[in-house]
């Protein structure tokens, strides 16, 4: 038994999800209901991914699935792994806030512990920012680095995994702002998950 915060792509679009078991052939999950058996998903955990998959049975917000491809490493999902918390690649519109003012963002991608954001603001390594994600708001988060117009936000608590559902919910279905590519934030610049964002746009 495992604990590992992943994301799922499907038909529908994105969902933040636990997984709770692995082996090289597939995995289960926690979190979502209405999945369908024998329909197919795309996977990310840790820094793996993308893993496709075929839904073998879903019961309430349980489900398995068994991968199209035999896995051997699946990184970050080892019981014993000091894992980093899936990053979500999403392309979309928020609010940063600095010394009482707001300015218009645009999100990269997000994790329980921080984002990947670029803004026309001045930022400073080490200053304390609040970030309204949909109709999540962030506070006191710290810029960790600063690349160009990109910055690393590091949450001062880690969300929980209901809040990261609540979160994505609302965020893939925003306008997108600004023309950065996502790879800039060091993730793929496209893959599953993005596609399925554009879609559903």
């Amino acid at each position: 038994m495992i604990f590992r915060p992943a994301y799922l792509s499907t038909g529908s679009g994105l969902f933040y999800v636990v997984m709770r078991n692995v082996s090289s052939d597939g995995a289960s999950f926690s979190g979502l209901a209405g999945l369908q058996q024998g329909e197919g998903v795309t996977y990310f955990v840790g820094t793996s991914g993308p893993v496709d998959a075929i839904v073998r049975w879903a019961s309430g917000g349980s489900f398995g699935v068994q991968n199209a491809v035999r896995l051997e490493d699946l990184a970050g999902c080892d019981p014993e792994f000091p894992y980093r918390s899936v990053r979500i690649p999403l392309v979309t519109e928020v609010r940063l806030y600095r010394r009482g003012s707001g300015t218009p963002a645009t999100l990269y991608n997000f994790s329980q512990g921080g984002a990947c954001v670029a803004s026309s603001a001045q930022l400073a390594v080490g200053e304390l920012v609040t970030l309204k994600l949909a109709g999540l708001v962030v506070e006191a988060a710290e810029i960790k680095w600063i690349s160009g117009r990109r910055a690393g936000v590091k949450f001062a608590r880690s969300l929980g995994w209901q809040t990261m559902q609540v979160a994505l919910g609302q965020l893939q279905f925003r306008p997108a702002y600004g023309k950065e590519s996502p790879g800039d934030c060091g993730i793929p610049a496209a893959g599953p998950a993005i596609e399925a964002v554009k879609v559903l746009r």
